[in-house]
């Protein structure tokens, strides 16, 4: 561990100083992620083509439509299992009717 002194403004001295140290850590680790993606963004935000965007929304609507066909396929077999259990449930209730009939003749 390294000790680092920081100046900064009373009331986020204030703030800082009820923390403790693992949970300022913590904060200090997510705001520095934070601002190292923003920095990549800085970066790359003026080399941006318009072929990477082009690509990029392409790649996103093949996602999409791939959730899509799931998403019907998942609504088919669940329909389909629906089906099944009824002629299933059906199918015992017949029995069980006829059982009835037989025992009480």
């Amino acid at each position: 561990m390294v000790t680092v002194t920081l100046e900064v403004p009373d009331e986020l001295a204030k703030k800082l100083h009820t923390l403790d140290p693992v949970t300022l850590t913590g904060v200090l680790q997510r705001g520095l992620a934070q601002y190292e993606a923003e920095q990549a963004l800085d970066t790359y935000l003026p080399r941006m083509q318009t072929d990477d965007v082009v690509a990029a929304s392409h790649k996103a609507k093949e996602r999409s439509h791939a959730i899509i066909e799931d998403q019907g396929l998942a609504a088919v077999a669940l329909l389909f299992t629906d089906l099944l259990a009824q002629a299933v449930q059906n199918t015992q209730e017949k029995r069980l009717a006829r059982e009835t009939v037989v025992s009480v003749s």
